[in-house]
């Protein structure tokens, strides 16, 4: 439709170029049927409807855009897990600008699981509410389980509790995209601190408990009290040397 509206609208503009051209005078001199005024009429009534059909995809495409700014968006990832690159997360994000409701997450051959996890449902394959910009995260598995594996996801949500349709979204991961990431340090300056906090912990905890003892260096009164002796006695000391040297 928009391509047929833009060969009219052409059209439109190549009879108004016309009619300033003069063609429509040139006609009416030759004795053409087609006169100068009827020229006129026919770019006033083409133009009107052009502007109107214009005006009203113009509506339109304004609608749905300022429908598409205000509405959820839900994607699941498969995602480096943020304390060791060989393990990987499942994380389920709205992306959107609005809040997505009875969201379902389905992978068309769901990925294999840790063995660590047991026998346990494949995590967030139905979740109630995610408010924009808002994540959940779960283990998911090593990246031996994921190597080479392309999988197929389709992710539908509701934009309203009570909405009677459902906005879906289906993709392909390919998880060979990650093949390779590594880190240089921490991802995170937070998980830096995380760990030195605990190494901290680790070495303070045998200290705590009384299976270690502690080699301290104590000044004492009596080590103050000698500290002032020294000094009382450097100051008697320059005081004799200063009377000294005084002229007599």
């Amino acid at each position: 439709m928009e391509k047929y509206l833009a060969g009219f609208g052409f059209f439109v503009l190549l009879i108004v170029i016309a009619e300033h051209l003069g063609v429509g005078t040139w006609l009416e001199e030759n004795q053409t049927p087609i006169t100068s005024s009827t020229t006129v009429a026919w770019v006033t009534s083409l133009s009107t409807a052009v502007l109107a059909v214009l005006t009203f995809f113009l509506a339109k495409a304004t609608t749905n855009m300022a429908a598409a700014s205000s509405s959820p968006q839900v994607v699941a990832s498969i995602e480096v897990n943020q304390w060791s690159v060989i393990h990987f997360d499942l994380v389920v994000e709205n992306t959107g600008n609005a809040p997505a409701f009875d969201i379902k997450v389905d992978f068309a051959n769901p990925p294999k699981l840790s063995k660590a996890k047991g026998e346990v449902p494949f995590p967030f394959s139905r979740i109630s509410l995610l408010r924009p910009g808002q994540n959940v995260t779960s283990y998911l598995a090593d990246f031996q389980n994921l190597k080479d594996e392309s999988y197929i996801v389709n992710v539908s949500w509701k934009a309203k509790p009570d909405a009677p349709t459902r906005d879906s979204l289906s993709y392909q991961l390919d998880m060979n995209s990650v093949d390779g990431v590594s880190f240089l340090g921490k991802p995170s300056a937070l998980i830096q601190v995380a760990e030195e906090l605990k190494k901290i912990r680790d070495d303070w905890k045998p200290v705590a408990s009384g299976n270690r003892r502690l080699d301290v260096d104590v000044y004492s009164q009596q080590d103050r009290d000698t500290k002032k002796a020294e000094l009382d006695a450097w100051r008697d000391e320059m005081q004799k040397k200063r009377r000294e040297t005084q002229p007599k």
